[in-house]
């Protein structure tokens, strides 16, 4: 930052690659530099060509700036606007986008973020245990197999009825005792995972939150502590509409002169509490 006297004017420099290596500037590269002029400031954006823009990095970047003692945000693509009639995107025109126009989202603390971490873990793990389920159910129905549908499925009387089954070649015995294996496996993978939520969640600075949400009709432990590690403190929101339109639980409209018509939700939140939701309801 530099301070010109005469005007107090302050000139405010960002480099993409600032802090994380030096730039040879005589190297014979070109980078776009956006300028947000105002009366007192002047915010210089600097894209280096090769930057990566909607990365998979996480929010480790935004502290080391914040640590520094810069104002860091960070933006999601999918809330930059763009005009109808605007196709081409480059990266010109994206550092030249005025600041104003950009809204950052919410960044969760270190152990926020940790806690979301351990959730979303889990919640993989539970969809490959689904998939594992239906990958082994497909097999054996295929093979002319079916477990009888008043009878509850994955208990011991249903493992012991799939290792029964006995198939022509003994290469089909091979993947049928694969298939068996992934689903236990799984099903372990999310058991640990269930556990160790459990044992951290008494150290969780929300954990007073999730013992609240409990009292909620079809709110488990795991459901409330997945819907915090998403939303973090849900006192950040304004309103419950806020809320709501975070999730996509708010009907889609559109309205053009005296015509005003609503669809189905709107989907553009976080999907993993969206489900979460769903499956309490």
């Amino acid at each position: 930052m530099t301070e010109c006297n005469a005007k107090q004017v302050r000139v405010e420099t960002v480099s993409a690659l600032e802090g994380i290596g030096q730039v040879n500037l005589e190297r014979r590269y070109g980078a776009y530099v956006g300028l947000d002029v105002h009366k007192e400031t002047i915010a210089m954006a600097v894209a280096w060509p090769g930057r990566d823009e909607a990365g998979p990095c996480g929010y480790g970047l935004q502290r080391r700036i914040v640590a520094c003692g810069h104002d860091c945000e960070v933006v999601a693509p999918s809330r930059i606007p763009k005009r109808p009639g605007d196709r081409i995107k480059t990266d010109r025109r994206d550092a030249l986008k005025r600041a104003g126009k950009l809204t950052g989202i919410w960044v969760p603390d270190e152990e926020q973020e940790a806690m979301r971490d351990l959730c979303l873990a889990r919640a993989d793990m539970k969809s490959q245990e689904l998939k594992a389920h239906q990958q082994l159910n497909a097999f054996v129905l295929r093979h002319g197999h079916h477990w009888p549908s008043n009878k509850t499925r994955w208990t011991a009387a249903h493992y012991n009825w799939l290792e029964g089954l006995k198939f022509t070649h003994d290469w089909q015995q091979v993947v049928l005792q694969e298939y068996i294996g992934a689903v236990k496996e799984a099903r372990t993978r999310v058991a640990d995972m269930t556990s160790q939520m459990m044992r951290v969640l008494p150290q969780w600075q929300l954990a007073p939150i999730v013992d609240a949400l409990t009292a909620l009709r079809g709110i488990d432990k795991l459901s409330a502590m997945t819907l915090l590690a998403v939303l973090g403190d849900i006192s950040r929101f304004q309103s419950p509409r806020q809320l709501m339109a975070y999730l996509g639980l708010v009907p889609g409209k559109h309205s053009s002169g005296g015509r005003r018509r609503q669809g189905a939700i709107t989907r553009t939140g976080n999907g993993h509490a969206r489900r979460t939701l769903v499956e309490s309801a």
